[in-house]
């Protein structure tokens, strides 16, 4: 409990001294959940005592590993296709949000802002989607770095019964992108027998090149920064971050190329993020394609605003030849 308090003073620190206002606009949202959330319990509280609902959501997860560009993805898509995004608002009422919905006319809960911008996997817009972890803090604990390993059959009930009763409210399908379900694919698929994963790819060297460069923002010299499959890995490579960073990310892709061998073809779509960024439309309609595939649907896609997006890429340095030399060493850990 202390080594996460002292993290999370560490992270207020360096939002504060980013000079980013999405980051001044995250903390501002975790502040005011902090003096609201005695009557997010209280309404949550009464509301659990409402019988649960049976009806299986649609639920959409957009995952990938870190720094995979997810988050971006899953903004387009949010902002091009008619479902409910898990945001900033469910992060403001993770135990009652559902409810307010009941009211919230439909038009404002699908607004979404008109930047493509995110720090660290969190927007700024009331209704963008986002890691929303206040929402899967509820069932995956405070750890934002991993999930648990078993998960209790009231937990799950409990994860069911959020989101059945929040599409009862949105009356459409719910997507959500958050970094830790790139863990936990196997378990949500059976959880939500009808859902579907978006998976973001992207090249190695850059997803460990963004990765080193966020540990740099955050110092986490001795965590690691980003998503963990264990601890193992920081433990045997301590003193050299390049190898603990390729060898992390290396464990990462594999435990999502694991998990999409347990679920039905049909239920997924992997996007490439540089081809996606070349192509959006096109990558967008294949996307609606796969969806109203796998729901019967016919979910119509708007046309993206914007006919190649830039995809953040990195130059030939130093660090880019340092990482390059690490995956070669590592390539053979990686499962194909």
């Amino acid at each position: 409990m202390k080594i996460r308090f002292l993290h999370n003073i560490k992270i207020i620190k360096v939002i504060i001294s980013s000079g980013n206002r999405i980051a001044y606009t995250i903390l501002l949202y975790r502040i005011f959940a902090l003096i609201i959330k005695p009557i997010d319990m209280l309404i949550g509280l009464l509301v659990s005592f409402f019988p649960p609902l049976k009806a299986t959501p649609k639920m959409i997860f957009v995952a990938g590993s870190h720094r995979s560009g997810a988050t971006f993805v899953s903004q387009v898509i949010a902002r091009h296709l008619p479902f409910y995004s898990i945001g900033n608002f469910d992060s403001l009422f993770p135990k009652s949000g559902y409810i307010f919905h009941k009211f919230i006319k439909p038009n404002l809960s699908k607004y979404r802002g008109k930047i493509y911008q995110n720090y660290y996997g969190q927007t700024s817009g009331l209704f963008e989607i986002n890691d929303a972890h206040e929402v899967w803090d509820q069932w995956y604990g405070g750890d934002h770095s991993t999930v648990p390993e078993k998960m209790t059959l009231i937990k799950k009930n409990m994860m069911f019964s959020y989101f059945s009763k929040l599409q009862a409210s949105v009356k459409v399908p719910i997507i959500s992108k958050s970094g830790r379900n790139s863990l936990n694919i196997s378990r949500l698929n059976s959880i939500f027998t009808d859902s579907f994963f978006i998976l973001v790819d992207r090249d190695l060297e850059d997803i460990v090149i963004s990765t080193l460069k966020a540990g740099n923002v955050f110092n986490d010299k001795d965590r690691g920064w980003g998503l963990k499959i264990n601890n193992t890995t920081v433990k045997k490579h301590k003193n050299n971050k390049i190898s603990k960073a390729v060898i992390q990310c290396i464990e990462l892709k594999n435990k999502i190329n694991q998990q999409l061998r347990t679920i039905n073809k049909n239920n997924y779509i992997i996007i490439d993020y540089k081809t996606f960024c070349d192509d959006t439309d096109y990558q967008l309609k294949l996307i609606a394609n796969a969806i109203n595939a796998r729901y019967g649907e016919n979910y119509a896609v708007k046309t993206c605003n914007y006919n190649k997006f830039k995809a953040i890429s990195y130059p030939q340095q130093e660090l880019l030849k340092k990482v390059k030399k690490e995956i070669k060493k590592y390539r053979y850990m990686i499962d194909e």
